[in-house]
C-alpha cells in the first residue's frame, strides 16, 4: 500500500462541528492542572465533527429554508435550538436533553436535514464509554409535549465515538467500546439500520489504541481510522483495503461529497496541516481551497504566492456542496509563535484570532464556524460560534458552550 504524504493544500472553508463529548467539567478551575496537550487538541479539533458529507449529500433538500441547529450546554442538560441562517438572534427551540453532569451530546443531521441522531451519557450513568445511548428525534419536542418524543435505538455505545449517517440515510454507525479491567480496550462498529433497528457488528478490534468512524459514501465501503503506535492507518472495512495516512496522529477526516475524496488533518506536535486523499488511487487529491473568512484566504494566497512560506498551519477540513474543500487557516508553527505576535488569520471582530470552518449550509450560502481568540493550537482563549454569510458577514450565535450540530431543514 503507498503511504500519503502531500505537501500543500489550497486553502478552502473549514467543517468545524464541536462534537465534544469530552468531559465539560474540565472547564472548571480545578480542572485546568488535567489538561495536556492531547485534550488541549481534541478540544480544538475535535474528532468527530458534523456530518458534512451526509448534509451535503442530497441537493434537493429545502436549502432556502434551512436553520442552523445548535446545542446549548448547561451541566445537566443541553438545550437545542433552531437558529436562522440570516439572523442568529433569532432561534426557537427544538429540544431539551438530560444528561449526566458535565457530559455534552454528541448528534449529526440525516442527508435529507430533517432528523437528528444523538448519543448521550443519560442522567445517573458515569462511563462515557461504555454507557452511553442512541436516539433519533423526527423533530421539535417541547416542554409542553407538542412533538414527536426522540426514540432509543441503542444502549452501550461509546459517546466519544459519535454518531456518523451512511449517506444514503438508511443506517446509523457508532462506535463500542469495552474496557477489561486491566484498562486495555476493544472496539466495535455497529451499524444501526433505521427500517428495522437491526444492530450489526461491522468491524471488531482489539490491537489499536484508538478506532475513528469516517462515514460510508453512496456505492462505497465503510471508513474507518486505525490509530496506533505507528501512525494512521486508513481502512476500508470488508475489502480490508488500506494505507498509512501518516506516521503521526490524524483527526477531522472528512469524506467528499461524492465519496471519492478524504480530507483530513495530520498533527506534528502542535502543528496541523491538512491533506486529501484520492479513495479510488489512494494517492494525494488537489481540491480547490478556500478559508472560512476573508482574512484566513489572504494568508492562504499569501502562502501560495511565497512558496517558500511553511509557517502558515491548516485544519479542520469540511466539504462544500460544489466539491471545493474548506480549512481552518492560522500562523504556525504555533510553537514559534510569540504571545504578542499579531495574527492576520481569520478575524472575527477582532484583529487577533482565527475561525475553524464546521459545515456549509446545503445550498453553499453559510458557512458556520468556531472562532477562536489566539493565534492558534497553544495559544488559545474564548471560543464562540458563528455564521459566515455570502457576503462574508460575520454574525456570532449567542450563548455559552454552543455545539453546533448541523442544517436542519425538516418541518420549515
Amino acid at each position: 500500500m503507498t503511504r500519503f504524504h502531500t505537501t500543500r493544500l489550497h486553502p478552502t472553508r473549514l467543517h468545524l462541528t464541536r462534537i465534544h463529548p469530552t468531559r465539560r467539567g474540565l472547564i472548571a478551575g480545578g480542572a485546568l492542572a488535567l489538561v495536556g496537550l492531547a485534550l488541549l487538541l481534541g478540544v480544538l479539533f475535535p474528532p468527530n465533527q458534523p456530518n458534512a458529507g451526509a448534509a451535503v449529500a442530497e441537493t434537493e433538500s429545502k436549502a432556502a429554508d434551512s436553520a442552523l441547529l445548535v446545542s446549548e450546554f448547561s451541566d445537566t442538560s443541553s438545550t437545542l435550538w433552531l437558529v436562522a441562517a440570516t439572523d442568529p438572534a433569532e432561534r426557537t427551540a427544538f429540544l431539551r436533553v438530560d444528561h449526566a453532569p458535565g457530559w455534552e451530546i454528541g448528534g449529526a443531521i440525516s442527508p435529507s436535514g430533517d432528523q437528528l441522531a444523538y448519543v448521550v451519557l443519560g442522567p445517573g450513568r458515569r462511563n462515557a464509554e461504555t454507557e452511553a445511548s442512541l436516539f433519533i428525534t423526527q423533530g421539535p419536542f417541547l416542554a409542553s409535549g407538542d412533538g414527536a418524543a426522540p426514540t432509543l435505538l441503542a444502549e452501550g455505545v461509546d459517546l466519544r465515538g459519535g454518531v456518523t449517517w451512511t449517506a444514503d440515510g438508511t443506517a446509523l454507525i457508532v462506535r463500542r467500546t469495552t474496557v477489561e479491567t486491566d484498562g486495555r480496550r476493544s472496539f466495535a462498529i455497529l451499524e444501526v439500520r433505521l427500517a428495522d433497528g437491526q444492530v450489526t457488528t461491522q468491524l471488531q478490534r482489539d490491537d489499536v489504541a484508538a478506532l475513528h468512524i469516517i462515514g460510508r459514501p453512496l456505492d462505497g465501503p465503510l471508513y474507518t481510522a486505525l490509530i496506533s503506535r505507528a501512525g494512521t492507518r486508513l481502512l476500508a472495512v470488508g475489502g480490508e483495503k488500506s494505507t498509512l495516512l501518516s506516521s503521526n496522529i490524524t483527526r477531522g477526516w472528512s469524506l467528499s461529497p461524492d465519496g471519492t475524496q478524504l480530507a483530513y488533518t495530520e498533527q506534528r506536535g502542535l502543528a496541523m496541516q491538512v491533506h486529501v486523499l484520492s479513495l479510488a488511487e489512494f494517492e494525494p487529491a488537489f481540491p480547490a481551497l478556500r478559508a472560512a473568512t476573508a482574512s484566513g484566504q489572504a494568508l492562504l494566497d499569501e502562502t501560495f504566492e511565497e512558496d517558500s512560506r511553511s509557517d502558515v498551519g491548516t485544519a479542520s477540513p469540511v466539504w462544500a456542496p460544489d466539491g471545493s474543500l474548506s480549512v481552518g487557516t492560522f500562523e504556525g508553527p504555533p510553537t514559534q509563535v510569540r504571545a504578542e505576535a499579531e495574527l492576520s488569520t481569520a478575524s472575527v471582530g477582532t484583529a487577533d484570532g482565527f475561525a475553524l470552518p464546521l459545515v456549509w449550509s446545503p445550498d453553499g450560502v453559510h458557512l458556520a464556524i468556531r472562532a477562536f481568540e489566539g493565534s492558534g493550537p497553544g495559544n488559545t482563549r474564548d471560543e464562540t460560534a458563528a455564521i459566515v454569510g455570502a457576503d462574508g458577514a460575520i454574525q456570532t450565535v449567542s450563548g455559552d458552550h454552543i455545539l453546533v450540530l448541523g442544517w436542519w431543514n425538516g418541518g420549515r
